[in-house]
């Protein structure tokens, strides 16, 4: 009986920790394509900018303060009261607990975030840093209709209407922007989003990361 318990036991913790390395694996492969994704796009898109990035001092300063309010799961745009299909399968029962939580959310970041948001998110970013109106208002109708269904569609107006009057309220943003977000019938939550971290200054691949994490923290 010595013999098989020294015999399982060690068989019993290699097979735990061969899970766990596989999805630290897993979490860094997929941080790892996100990294890329949003370094290529930077480098190697054809949209050109002219928006001018702070740098140094103060200017520096109120920019990161502007962006990590962005970023803030306390943002009152209501993120917190949608769970985009969370709630659902964990119901249906794919979302058992805290490991097949974390394998769903990077399935969603690496299928949809990663190659359909993000994207946008930067032409959405391009196109209002260039004052273009049209351009900007295609893009923002590409995402809604990208949308999987009503729910997750009305979800991304209801957040963007909430970040345009949030905006309005604090005075933080020029005439033009101000404009490029009125134009639009329905704003989505990444083109309010975008044009703000444009109208401050910010760099697209910062701000792309700032969306990102809000998305993941809530």
């Amino acid at each position: 009986m010595a013999v098989m318990r020294t015999t399982t036991t060690p068989r019993r913790r290699t097979a735990a920790s061969s899970i766990s390395s596989a999805r630290q694996r897993r979490t860094i492969t997929i941080m790892r394509i996100t990294i890329i994704l949003i370094t290529s796009l930077n480098g190697a898109t054809t949209i050109t900018t002219t928006m001018s990035t702070a740098s140094t001092g103060i200017e520096a300063d109120v920019s990161l303060a502007r962006l990590l309010r962005l970023a803030s799961p306390a943002l009152p745009v209501g993120a917190y009261s949608y769970s985009q299909a969370l709630e659902w399968v964990v119901e249906s029962g794919t979302v058992l607990d805290a490991a097949t939580a974390a394998d769903w959310i990077a399935d969603a970041l690496a299928v949809s975030m990663v190659r359909c948001e993000a994207p946008l998110w930067l032409r959405l970013h391009a196109a209002s840093a260039a004052s273009d109106s049209q351009a900007f208002a295609r893009w923002n109708e590409f995402f809604l209709a990208a949308r999987e269904s009503a729910e997750l569609r009305a979800e991304t107006v209801q957040m963007g209407r909430s970040l345009v009057a949030l905006l309005a309220r604090a005075g933080e943003l020029s005439d033009q922007s101000r404009a490029l977000l009125a134009s639009l019938e329905e704003p989505s939550f990444p083109a309010a989003f975008a044009c703000a971290v444009s109208a401050w200054g910010i760099a697209p691949r910062a701000g792309l990361t700032a969306y990102l994490f809000a998305w993941a923290e809530n």
